[in-house]
């Protein structure tokens, strides 16, 4: 055993142990029963939040306000089929999963829209008229 630590180092044991074993067979657990990705994005007229989600269906996303905080849930029963599966290897699983997000003041809490299309949540939050970039022309006189 090729020893990278000295033995009075307290991990020495275990990471001499994987190092030289390699490491565990379910190294992929930790991909499980994640939140999506999220980006987060401002333009002059909104805040948008798209979330990736892919292999859900619409009817499975909640979406509440409360507070200033966004929160977005999905809860999926596994089903009998997937029970039976024996997985080799599962990166994603958003079988449930929560996220919440503080809005900011400028956000306008009554005017929120969401999508869900190609496996991406889009939250759309309207910023409050006064907090929008009103463009005008001012003439000189």
């Amino acid at each position: 055993m090729n020893t990278l630590l000295h033995n009075n180092h307290p991990f020495s044991s275990i990471l001499n142990e994987l190092i030289s074993e390699g490491l565990p067979r379910l190294q992929s657990i930790a991909y499980t029963k994640t939140s999506p990705a999220t980006n987060i994005k401002e333009d002059e007229n909104a805040y948008i939040i798209q979330l990736a989600a892919p292999g859900l269906s619409k009817d499975r996303f909640s979406i509440t306000v409360e507070n200033r905080h966004l929160t977005v849930t999905s809860k999926k029963a596994e089903s009998d089929e997937t029970k039976e599966v024996i997985f080799k290897s599962r990166e994603y699983d958003y079988s449930s999963f929560s996220r919440k997000y503080q809005l900011p003041k400028t956000a306008n809490t009554e005017d929120i829209h969401a999508k869900y299309e190609d496996g991406i949540l889009e939250i759309k939050i309207m910023k409050m008229k006064e907090a929008q970039k009103i463009t005008q022309q001012i003439e000189i006189k």
